[in-house]
């Protein structure tokens, strides 16, 4: 059975959009994606969907992906340029939008037609932020100091430094 989206992709521009359906796997694959670490998630027409994990992989489901089930997919995650982009040159690759409520994860969806077989893969990267308080500490001020005392080296900082014997005892 040929893939609908070969046919039009203009279709959605008629107020038909992808099912909730699809919306629905769609979400729960970049949670499940978050929430493991794993790289991606491999969805194929035919194929159960499994997470590529550093050991191996992960079913995601027992149920094979149907075209139709495929095209919905491929509908919800490309915007309709990727589509066509999909439909002229068999492949594409679209950066998902940054998800609100994941921050710090970042996904590329990568697609590709084959033999009238749909392949989609959802990458996943993890970011890592640092926000500027953690990396500038407050510094608070000791008011026995003065500035020339601290230059010059003299005066109780409060910190006192270990002995060897205290560092490496025998």
């Amino acid at each position: 059975m040929p893939i609908r989206l070969l046919r039009s992709v203009e279709a959605r521009a008629d107020g038909v959009g992808p099912d909730r359906r699809a919306e629905a796997c769609a979400v729960l694959v970049f949670r499940v994606l978050a929430e493991t670490g794993s790289g991606a998630a491999v969805l194929h027409t035919g194929d159960t969907p499994y997470l590529e994990v550093p050991n191996g992989e992960i079913e995601l489901s027992n149920d094979c992906l149907s075209p139709t089930a495929m095209e919905s997919l491929a509908q919800y995650l490309l915007p309709d340029a990727a589509l066509r982009t999909l439909r002229a040159d068999a492949s594409v690759r679209h950066e998902w939008p940054i998800m609100p409520d994941l921050p710090d994860s970042r996904f590329t969806i990568v697609a590709a037609l084959r033999h009238r077989d749909l392949w989609i893969e959802v990458r996943h990267r993890q970011v890592l932020h640092t926000s500027a308080a953690a990396v500038q500490p407050t510094v608070r001020a000791d008011p026995h100091r003065t500035p020339a005392n601290r230059a010059s080296g003299n005066g109780d900082d409060g910190l006192a430094v270990p002995s060897a014997d205290e560092l490496w005892p025998r």
